[in-house]
């Protein structure tokens, strides 16, 4: 672990074969969705009641990031584990509705690579804050390096 993150908690999960660290200062919640028994994520935030900033861990999400109002920065290919995954960065102008007052959003998505294991479980991981929030995007960049599959 680098140093920075050794006082963090760790999230593990055996059913999904995956650990996350996270700072103790932010909190992370479990979601599942009954209508889709193969759905699950968890969110990693500053409160309970703010729709940004957020790291997520999704599985069969029903992902806000197929939205056509964010505008692609740059992608490139990354591993993690026995994965290859496809990170893209983006942001969104402003929008009242993505929870930053009107000033728009910043963030990183990543999706499977592969085409065959995005139709297996299309797990995903993205973090996203306000256009004005650095410091939260750089703590969502350290809790992704300690994303890593468990066997």
């Amino acid at each position: 672990c680098a140093p920075d993150t050794l006082n963090w908690k760790t999230y593990r999960n055996e059913e999904y074969g995956f650990e996350v660290k996270y700072p103790k200062e932010l909190i992370l919640t479990e979601k599942e969705n009954n209508q889709n028994p193969k759905y699950f994520s968890i969110e990693i935030k500053r409160g309970e009641d703010t729709n940004q900033p957020k790291f997520v861990v999704s599985i069969n999400p029903e992902s806000w990031l197929y939205k056509p109002y964010l505008i692609p920065l740059s992608s490139t290919e990354i591993e993690i584990g026995k994965y290859q995954f496809i990170r893209t960065d983006f942001y969104a102008d402003s929008d009242i509705t993505l929870g930053c007052g009107g000033n728009g959003i910043k963030g990183f998505s990543l999706n499977l690579s592969s085409l065959e294991e995005r139709r297996k479980t299309d797990f995903r991981i993205w973090g996203s804050a306000c256009q004005n929030d650095d410091n939260i995007l750089t703590i969502f960049n350290q809790i992704l390096s300690t994303f890593k599959f468990i066997e």
